[in-house]
């Protein structure tokens, strides 16, 4: 590891001297801490006081500015051949300035390790002291949380317009071949405001008061999408999966709910029953179910890795999501896990659908019908989604989509059939839309 981390401080400090302007930026990322090897500290220290001082960064200032502190003799290259002014001009010719990003989420990251082996090293001599777990373990996520990292992805999501309109072409392209295909939600009236579904990477939200059949909109699409060939991993924080996989036999077979409940199933049933098991067997590959309660943005990262392909992320619903540090108040934390999931939309290449539920503002007016302003602890929520889909029953069956965001299209509202014993939404007989 060590001489890895020094070829890296010799490339981004080759890189400034070759390229001083890229230190503004750096220097955000690296401090002189974050080199190994003490002389390389030196000249980093160096290069920020020249850069406050608003000095130009070359070999002759930054041996001025070592030779001010009596260090320029002593500086010299991890190999010691050379020494002083000669040394640092040896090093500008190692690196390039093009790969300076890297060099330093590379640098930082080796940091980070050393920090690490550091703290592991007072954990193991607490433990053998004799203290608390309870305060080894309080102390040791107060140091691990001063340690920062740098994802060396970060730097893929930077390019020039060009590169980016390429890319959108070739997307384009895609599309008018069909290969760039949306996830179907499987009602043909939503698939169509939509534009053929739910493309990647957006963040969809869909908002209703308990009852309105939020897990029941959000089960009938997982269950729309793998039937499509889509795989979906649905992340249940209210059901366990075996209740995920009841509503699907329900929806498969048109036996009510209170029956699978009761087990009072008719020889007729269990037919059904039987019918349901085979149809969901044709699409059970696609379904991944995860009912981890409190889930946080990192567990359901990992989630996402161990699932594999993924096309579609179902999260029901958003106000029991974890945080991995406890907030002030419910507000920030719902505003962290809402990044988060759109964080994690860019990350993964996917769209996520998230469950919401709606305070009870809307039962005290006259007019029920859903606003933005329902959304519970929602300010951040209505900022970071794509697209904002509202739950709102007319009577017993007949139940309204409200579009209420959509970032790529239009929004209005559209009549859908909501069957609350078989747990299913489907496409109105009677179809009303009305868009702007």
């Amino acid at each position: 590891m060590e001489n890895k981390a020094i070829a890296n401080e010799e490339g981004i400090i080759g890189a400034v001297l070759e390229k001083p302007e890229i230190f503004s930026e750096l220097s955000d990322i690296l401090k002189p801490e974050s080199f190994s090897l003490e002389q390389y500290r030196w000249v980093w220290e160096a290069f920020f006081e020249l850069h406050e001082n608003k000095q130009r960064i070359d070999v002759i200032t930054v041996a001025d500015e070592l030779s001010r502190k009596n260090r320029l003799d002593q500086f010299s290259t991890a190999k010691n051949s050379v020494f002083g002014q000669w040394a640092l001009a040896s090093i500008r010719k190692v690196g390039d300035p093009r790969s300076a990003m890297t060099y330093a989420a590379n640098i930082a990251d080796y940091h980070a390790k050393r920090q690490l082996q550091d703290l592991a090293g007072d954990v193991a001599t607490w433990a053998n002291n004799g203290r608390k777990a309870n305060d080894i373990l309080a102390d040791m996520q107060q140091i691990a949380s001063g340690i920062t990292t740098i994802d060396s992805k970060a730097t893929e999501h930077t390019s020039s317009l060009s590169d980016a309109l390429a890319v959108a072409r070739l997307r384009t392209e895609a599309a008018m071949r069909g290969e760039i295909v949306a996830v179907p939600t499987g009602l043909e009236d939503l698939d169509r405001a939509l534009g053929g579904g739910f493309f990647s990477p957006d963040f969809i939200i869909v908002g209703g008061r308990p009852g309105t059949g939020k897990t029941a909109l959000l089960t009938t699409i997982s269950r729309n999408a793998a039937k499509n060939g889509k795989r979906v991993l649905f992340v249940s924080l209210e059901m366990e999966n075996a209740q995920i996989a009841t509503r699907l036999l329900v929806m498969e077979s048109g036996i009510p709910f209170g029956k699978f409940r009761s087990g009072n199933l008719s020889e007729d049933d269990l037919e059904l029953y039987k019918d349901a098991e085979s149809k969901i067997q044709t699409y059970e590959k696609n379904i991944v179910l995860n009912d981890l309660p409190a889930i946080t943005i990192s567990m359901l990262r990992q989630e996402i890795r161990k699932a594999g392909k993924v096309d579609l992320v179902i999260f029901d619903y958003l106000q029991l999501g974890g945080v991995e540090k406890k907030k002030i108040n419910r507000y920030l934390e719902i505003g962290e896990l809402s990044r988060g999931l759109k964080g994690l939309c860019k990350e993964f290449a996917l769209p996520i659908v998230a469950g919401a539920q709606l305070s009870r503002a809307v039962e005290s007016r006259q007019n029920k019908r859903p606003l933005m302003s329902d959304l519970r602890e929602g300010g951040d929520i209505e900022n970071d989604a794509d697209i904002i889909l509202f739950l709102h029953k007319d009577d017993e069956n007949n139940s309204e989509i409200i579009i209420g965001k959509h970032r790529n299209g239009g929004v209005g509202s559209i009549d859908t059939v909501f069957m609350p014993k078989k747990m299913q939404f489907l496409d109105a007989e009677k179809r009303h839309i009305n868009f702007n």
